[in-house]
């Protein structure tokens, strides 16, 4: 038996065109690029919503990276590739560890209260450096009226007499100094392989489902 078909008309021109899409899939990768970023901000305002630990921690006010990275969330596409770019630094915990130093100082500022946390140091003009055992050095509110001298770097520190003083309470801490933080990576900051698989999926089905419109 040998059958002969011949395509023409509407459907020869759509297989047409399918050809000249999977050679050069711009338009294919503008579709993954859109299912991508959707679910990327969608992921991270949903998680926003939860994950402030530190903020809980300390009951305070969480600082709203989650959502500035969610806003940041951008995507571009060619006919090479479909990407997604999130410019918030933090993400990177996604993918590797990372390690926080600082940057015109000689130390991190790590905020031990709600007054101070998402906020820098310099916002207070009452903190005095404090050396505690082990080595560990804080930020802690001073009293005012004790202030004998006060540093170029604008931290006071308490005179003979204040010190001496056992009847006062220990000043409470507003930062702990350190050197460097290491941050673990953390996977779930970013939507899972399989919700990326997913989406890049459906931007297929979005693409194929264009030459079915006629």
């Amino acid at each position: 038996m040998k059958v002969e078909m011949s395509i023409g008309g509407d459907a020869l021109r759509m297989l047409e065109q399918l050809e000249e899409g999977m050679i050069n899939r711009a338009d294919l990768h503008q579709d993954i690029a859109t299912r991508e970023e959707n679910l990327v901000r969608d992921y991270l305002i949903s998680l926003a919503q939860t994950r402030h630990a530190t903020a809980d921690d300390l009951g305070a006010t969480p600082t709203g990276h989650l959502e500035r990275a969610a806003e940041s969330v951008t995507s571009r596409s060619d006919a090479d590739a479909a990407t997604v770019s999130i410019t918030s630094p933090g993400m990177r915990r996604a993918f590797e560890d990372i390690t926080i130093v600082p940057v015109n100082a000689k130390w991190l500022t790590i905020a031990a209260t709600a007054e101070a946390y998402g906020k820098r140091a310099g916002a207070f003009n009452d903190l005095r450096l404090a050396f505690f055992k082990g080595g560990r050095l804080a930020l802690v509110k001073a009293d005012q009226s004790r202030l004998s001298d006060r540093k170029s770097s604008g931290y006071g520190i308490e005179g003979k007499a204040a010190k001496a003083d056992a009847t006062k309470q220990r000043p409470p801490v507003y930062y702990w100094l350190v050197k460097s933080v290491t941050q673990k990576q953390d996977r779930t900051l970013l939507p899972s392989d399989a919700l990326l698989q997913t989406a890049a999926e459906e931007g297929v089905r979005d693409w194929l489902k264009s030459f079915l419109a006629f």
